[in-house]
């Protein structure tokens, strides 16, 4: 189990992810190698990298020992298990150098629970998905069900973020049901500050709220956002690998063993293990890549 100190940074790393937010120049070197271990260490073996910045958990974790795991690398680790043709080696570094080293080629793919957004498909190609992102509200009552339930009421938010923008795009539609906004630095707990009773309510990453209970234990009660509403916070509900333009032989590769894991369950099974439930996509996504 991670951290505290990681699961802090947790929710504001996630959503700045799924707004496509972040871009910096430097980069971090922390390296750390997990690939198809059952690959022949040959010539004919090639070296694929795999981009992270290493967070937020459950779906990336770094070990203290410097071993990348959590959900998204159990399913790369799977892909690569089933391509002995390659050796993946996992690179930890900041979210900017993430994305410019895969526009370079110097990394192959980037890896970070990276939902679809059409800006971001100029540059780069998306796999076939390999899990789904669900939202909910956070409240110690589940009083709060919809945006309309929570008029009124206090939220932090970071600024920039989609579902501090959700909110944002809420509250300039319907003026005379507005939520209480206040702007906070990323990094904060806010599940902690919806148990201290410093705000009223949270939206969540699901995975993340069953994160923070089975760590902290908080007994918030946790209500599914409405499908129409979660639209409103990202595109749409799907992760997915990235890669350069120039890759797409390698994104084939890897789409046919992503849907293979569909296929045969085993998104589903590691859903189950990682999560506590199943986040498999849904089989017609695995008809055509999203681009």
């Amino acid at each position: 189990m991670k951290k505290r100190t990681v699961l802090l940074s947790a929710i504001s790393a996630l959503t700045l992810l799924l707004t496509g937010c972040g871009s910096a120049d430097s980069s971090s070197a922390a390296d750390s190698s997990k690939a198809a271990e059952n690959a022949p260490e040959t010539a004919s073996v090639k070296t694929i990298k795999a981009a992270t910045m290493g967070s937020p958990s459950p779906y990336i974790v770094v070990e203290e020992d410097g071993t990348v795991t959590g959900y998204d690398f159990k399913v790369l680790n799977e892909v690569f298990n089933r391509l002995p043709q390659y050796k993946l080696e996992t690179v930890v570094t900041d979210i900017g150098s993430v994305f410019t080293g895969v526009q370079s080629g110097l990394y192959d793919i980037g890896v970070n629970n990276f939902s679809y957004n059409a800006e971001r498909a100029e540059t780069y190609l998306y796999s076939f998905p390999y899990d789904t992102v669900s939202y909910v509200f956070l409240t110690k009552d589940g009083s709060v069900k919809s945006f309309e339930d929570a008029a009124g009421k206090s939220f932090h938010g970071t600024a920039g973020i989609s579902v501090t923008n959700a909110i944002e795009a809420w509250n300039e539609k319907n003026p005379d049901k507005a939520i209480k906004v206040d702007y906070v630095e990323s990094g904060t707990n806010i599940a902690q500050e919806v148990y201290d009773g410093t705000v009223e309510f949270t939206i969540m990453d699901k995975a993340m709220a069953v994160e923070y209970e089975k760590n902290y234990s908080y007994g918030l009660v946790a209500v599914d956002v409405p499908a129409e509403e979660a639209k409103t916070i990202a595109d749409n509900s799907w992760t997915y690998y990235l890669f350069a333009k120039e890759n797409d032989a390698l994104r084939q590769e890897i789409n046919a063993v992503l849907k293979e894991l569909r296929d045969d369950g085993t998104l589903t099974k590691y859903g189950k293990e990682v999560f506590g439930f199943d986040t498999a996509p849904d089989a017609a996504q695995y008809e055509k890549p999203i681009n």
